[in-house]
């Protein structure tokens, strides 16, 4: 390769890295691409009017007692509790999707709603208390009583279940 052949090399490579470059910036888009409503991390991205009209009704209504929540809550935190390197359920939002879900597919409506009031029922039973009010070591113990299934008892049927 002589000299003269180096430098077209380096001109032309300097021109098309630097067209390149200027090309992918973002900024204003133009006419040809118009901008896109709904973007990555929106809670409509990807979702068709009619889905979105789904949502907006869903998240209009509640399904769930103050009360199963409180419930809901604190259960999920038992099961996923925060620690030094992240948040508990309750903080990545796992009772409001829970509720989410229950709307959206109305068969988990009875299950969810009667495996709390089971829970409550045997808290009641057990230690006198609704499952909220009760200590965290009770709250474990009941739990351990159904997380076993191979130790069920009949009694604890329902509660295995949920």
């Amino acid at each position: 390769m002589d000299r003269r052949d180096t430098i077209k090399s380096l001109l032309l490579g300097s021109l098309a890295g630097g067209a390149l470059l200027t090309g992918c910036q973002p900024g204003e888009q133009s006419a040809e691409q118009p901008a896109t409503p709904d973007t990555p991390g929106s809670d409509s991205y990807g979702r068709t009017p009619a889905e979105k009209e789904r949502d907006a009704e869903l998240m209009s209504e509640t399904f769930f007692t103050e009360t199963e929540i409180v419930t809901m809550a604190a259960l999920c935190d038992i099961i996923l509790p925060a620690d030094e390197n992240s948040g508990s359920a309750t903080d990545a939002g796992v009772p409001e999707f829970i509720e989410f879900i229950a709307k959206d597919i109305p068969e988990h409506q009875l299950p969810l709603r009667g495996g709390m009031m089971w829970l409550n029922h045997r808290a009641n039973r057990m230690f006198g208390a609704e499952f909220t009010a009760c200590t965290a070591e009770q709250q474990k113990q009941l739990l351990d009583e159904i997380a076993h299934p191979d130790e069920e008892a009949p009694e604890l049927q329902q509660g295995v279940v949920f």
